[in-house]
């Protein structure tokens, strides 16, 4: 799973000022543009990536002039998600007006020249999930070369946004809260997905049971989530995301 880190986690500064806005179309992938490098190497420990993102905050603010770091989240070879504007805030990074107005902007830590990694890979989709998941934008993306002409976010990253992250793309599904004593179809999913997937322990029957709370709560535990035995958006992302693999 790809994690998010919160502004106050990798020191930023303060923004000047801030617009707020309804960014509800597609998510606009985005590079760093020249090679980054730490120490000479295009590759380096993830406890670099906080000060990789602060010193591009710190450009944008008084190299750029800019009130923040141009983008909404920054996303390391790692897979660490970085909270930059965050959500529905509008950025400046898209190239246009109307696109810094109505599209989140994801960077990757990456340039030409930089390896694309698969952590970064489910980066990009966990940024593009969790603005899916808490705005009105789809779980969808474009590049920055779909706003302007520009080169970025490079061949090999745009390709990707293209084919294999749109062709990987699930319809939309909405699923039924669901909690002790529900039945039905949904609860069947629920347990396949714990038995095939979460190290099993249920019966597929499709009657919410003490046995099933019991392990959407190891579930939840492992995640990180509140423990309550509900099946709610957060739990059912998580047993998407398992059963994606």
């Amino acid at each position: 799973m790809t994690t998010l880190t919160r502004r106050q986690e990798w020191g930023a500064r303060p923004p000047r000022s801030r617009v707020v806005g309804n960014l509800s179309s597609f998510t606009t992938g985005h590079w760093n543009g020249p090679k980054v490098t730490v120490n000479g190497r295009t590759s380096w420990d993830h406890s670099y990536c906080p000060r990789l993102v602060r010193g591009i905050q710190n450009f944008h603010m008084d190299g750029r002039g800019w009130v923040d770091i141009a983008y909404n989240f920054v996303v390391c070879p790692h897979g660490s998600i970085f909270e930059g504007r965050g959500f529905n805030v509008c950025n400046a990074a898209n190239g246009t007006n109307t696109g810094n107005k109505t599209s989140h902007a994801v960077m990757w830590l990456s340039g030409q020249g930089n390896p694309f990694t698969e952590q970064e890979k489910l980066g990009f989709v966990g940024a593009t999930k969790l603005i899916s998941e808490n705005t009105a934008a789809p779980y969808k993306a474009i590049g920055h070369r779909d706003h302007k002409a520009t080169d970025c976010p490079g061949d090999e990253r745009y390709e990707w946004i293209k084919g294999s992250f749109s062709s990987s793309i699930p319809p939309k599904v909405h699923h039924p809260a669901l909690k002790l004593g529900s039945t039905g179809p949904a609860v069947k999913d629920l347990q396949r997905i714990i038995r095939d997937k979460a190290g099993g322990g249920v019966s597929v029957d499709g009657v919410f049971g003490p046995q099933t709370k019991s392990r959407v709560i190891d579930l939840q535990r492992l995640f990180g989530l509140i423990q309550d035995g509900v099946v709610g958006p957060k739990t059912w992302a998580v047993l998407e995301y398992l059963d994606s693999k």
